[in-house]
């Protein structure tokens, strides 16, 4: 398997870790060696653990040495953009999602970002993002970013749930986040993405009042999250990982 192959099926398996360290003696092999792919994944392997010093300063790189314009240009400013919205620097975020041309991972940051500024309170285009998810679910096969897309707009309506214009969309949201997670676990993707769209599911069965469902699911999402943290560590996991077990006493004391 070449190296890059094995990069990518590391990064799918979440071995985030290794993903690293793999890029980083390549690196330190060939330092004059274009920035490529494999740096970029190196940065979302930073990320995905919540160590954003590093991964933004990976994505720093690549886009002052790499043609602007380009595939892996456009590839590193919207990861940028995530660097920027996870830090809570939304102004940079959307400034960075100006540049960059629309597609599936756009429509995501996008979503992310609407969650972010309904959690400051402001107003924010909810029918919209309502149908970036049902184009997401219409458009097969499915990829991560599709599911992604589910997880996310259901987070946002439930985000907005004591809104008026919202409730009637509320019915939706228990098979909304269900589907995602079904397209998680269809696409085999990492586990810290079906962790964390199962904890979200357990806030939305909470709300809906389906406290069983609620149970299954945040003890499920415990599991892998302990899991993630013995494997890999990170800071990231570790507050998921406290966050979720918060929620689990919770229910189970309830």
């Amino acid at each position: 398997m070449a190296m890059h192959e094995q990069v990518e099926q590391l990064y799918s398996d979440g071995r985030y870790r290794e993903v690293i360290a793999i890029r980083n003696k390549w690196r330190r092999e060939n330092p004059d060696e274009p920035a490529s792919m494999l740096d970029l994944r190196a940065g979302w392997a930073h990320y995905q653990l919540g160590e954003f010093a590093a991964a933004e300063k990976t994505g720093a790189d690549i886009v002052e040495h790499v043609r602007a314009g380009s595939n892996l240009a456009n590839a590193a400013w919207l990861f940028m953009a995530h660097c920027a919205e996870r830090q809570g620097n939304l102004e940079i975020a959307e400034a960075r999602l100006r540049d960059i041309p629309r597609s599936r991972a756009r429509d995501n940051l996008f979503v992310i970002v609407l969650i972010a500024q309904k959690r400051n309170g402001e107003e924010v285009p909810l029918r919209d993002a309502l149908q970036i998810a049902i184009d997401a679910i219409m458009r097969v096969p499915h990829q991560v970013v599709d599911a992604h897309l589910v997880n996310n707009v259901a987070w946002l309506l439930h985000e907005a749930r004591y809104e008026e214009g919202t409730k009637p969309m509320l019915p939706l949201l228990p098979g909304l986040v269900e589907m995602a997670i079904g397209m998680y676990e269809t696409l085999a993707a990492p586990e810290n993405h079906r962790a964390a769209a199962m904890f979200r599911a357990a806030l939305i069965f909470e709300a809906a009042g389906w406290l069983e469902g609620a149970r299954t699911l945040i003890r499920q999402s415990v599991e892998l999250w302990r899991a993630l943290v013995a494997r890999e560590g990170g800071a990231r996991f570790q507050s998921n990982l406290r966050g979720a077990e918060e929620v689990l006493q919770r229910l189970t004391q309830g």
